[in-house]
């Protein structure tokens, strides 16, 4: 960074920062341990809000680095999800995976200044311009201990933290009201569609069994597709979104002569996902639209027709998705080697509400009047996390550019910093910060 601000100093963070202890917690196998792996991170707040308890003899492989309070964690995979973390008081002692790089801060340097650092954009996307690996892009330590810091003099260090900390508070209570924003919507949307069960007056309609007013009904099929395929497009359970097709993300039959007509769909059928590693998505539904060219359907699928006369597809896809009716449909549904069912069998015992017609039509135009309300209002919302999370990169841009609070000529500066820790490492036999001192031992066992 050139033109650094009165009094500051460029260092690599492997300069700016301590060696890290690595221990064995299988040592003592009886003895519990708390793990922070990257799973426990929340990468939307950047706080540590899972670990684990684990015994020593069931530590993971990489279950390796004794924290203390002050450290920063910061993923070395996939670095631009920004799993980056601050450990508290409440972990230290805990054991880090070595999917970390973790950051100790040397005497005079703020350990809240150095995690703020972490997470800003020209050092995340620095070291995400560095990754390797396909399936798994990573950087190693070294990568991240050989990044550019500027360093602050320590007094000036203590008044931007204390100004990016108000700031963020500001910005963590609009983030707490957007959640609860978010829930409301929530409740907003089951309540609608609850509403959908009922007439004017409050009570249910009466409900028929879906064989009695369904057509025909069928699976769909079990031929290889791909986005490359040359045959007919072959709709999937990631096609089915909130009660309506998605073609956005369509595969292909590979083979283009193949003879998909017992597996074509009509626009009016619906869809249900009749199988799923997730009991959720199970009899999720979604109305087949008008289409330019002729679409199958895969055989976790399933495929109805209804008589349109008693029942409109689009009413019933809708009531489908009310709390109620969720709750029946995941009741049906069984489990095999962790994989959730539903049969065409069970579907048509199922009882459905089934007003009159114009009823059903009334209803569905004023639910999606509403829906179409909520969704412009959790479109707002997202627009608002977005500028949220902008903010924050603002701000910490302005810190790290001398911006956010002002220089202080008294303030030692941050040279006199670097020399003292650049001192103190000569004195301790010569170690170099980027590199982790090591021992066998069990967390409990490492001095202090």
């Amino acid at each position: 960074m050139s033109n650094l601000p009165t009094g500051w100093a460029m260092a690599t963070v492997g300069e700016v920062t301590l060696p890290i202890t690595l221990v064995d917690p299988k040592v003592a196998p009886g003895d519990v341990f708390t793990y922070v792996d990257i799973g426990s991170i929340d990468n939307r707040s950047n706080r540590i809000f899972d670990p684990k308890s684990l015994q020593g003899r069931d530590a993971p492989s990489r279950a390796r680095q004794l924290l203390q309070a002050g450290d920063t964690v910061f993923s070395t995979v996939r670095t631009y999800l920004r799993n980056i973390g601050f450990v508290d008081a409440s972990l230290s002692g805990a054991i880090g995976s070595t999917g970390f790089s973790v950051l100790r801060p040397a005497e005079g340097v703020h350990p809240r200044l150095l995690h703020y650092y972490a997470r800003t954009k020209a050092f995340v996307d620095g070291l995400s311009a560095q990754m390797r690996g396909t399936s798994y892009p990573a950087v190693v330590d070294s990568q991240v201990r050989a990044m550019a810091i500027p360093v602050p003099p320590t007094a000036e260090q203590e008044r931007i933290v204390a100004a990016i900390d108000a700031q963020f508070s500001r910005l963590d209570a609009g983030v707490a009201a957007l959640e609860r924003a978010r829930l409301n919507l929530k409740g907003m949307r089951a309540a609608i569609l609850n509403a959908l069960l009922v007439n004017k007056g409050g009570q249910r309609w009466p409900t028929v069994r879906v064989d009695s007013v369904l057509g025909a009904g069928r699976y769909g099929t079990s031929t290889k597709c791909a986005y490359e395929g040359e045959g007919l497009p072959v709709l999937r359970i990631p096609n089915i979104q909130s009660g309506r097709i998605d073609l956005q993300d369509l595969k292909r039959a590979i083979n283009r002569g193949l003879d998909l007509t017992g597996s074509i769909v009509e626009e009016g059928d619906v869809l249900i996902i009749r199988t799923n590693g997730s009991r959720s998505l199970i009899g999720r539904a979604a109305v087949v639209p008008a289409q330019r060219e002729p679409l199958s359907f895969a055989s976790y699928l399933i495929q109805l027709k209804f008589d349109r006369e008693r029942i409109h597809p689009h009413y019933l896809v809708a009531a489908l998705s009310a709390p109620p009716m969720r709750l029946r449909l995941e009741s049906l549904a069984a489990t095999t080697a962790g994989q959730y069912n539903i049969s065409l069998d069970k579907l048509r015992s199922l009882d459905v509400p089934c007003p009159p017609l114009a009823d059903q039509l009334r209803q569905i135009t004023e639910f999606d009047r509403q829906l179409s309300m909520i969704t412009d209002l959790d479109l707002a919302i997202d627009r608002a996390s977005r500028r949220e999370n902008q903010a924050r990169s603002s701000i910490l841009a302005a810190a790290f550019s001398g911006k956010l609070v002002p220089q202080a000529p008294s303030d030692e500066p941050a040279s006199a910093l670097l020399e003292r820790v650049n001192l103190a490492r000569a004195s301790s036999n010569g170690y170099k910060s980027s590199r982790a001192r090591r021992a066998r031992t069990a967390p409990g066992r490492v001095p202090a």
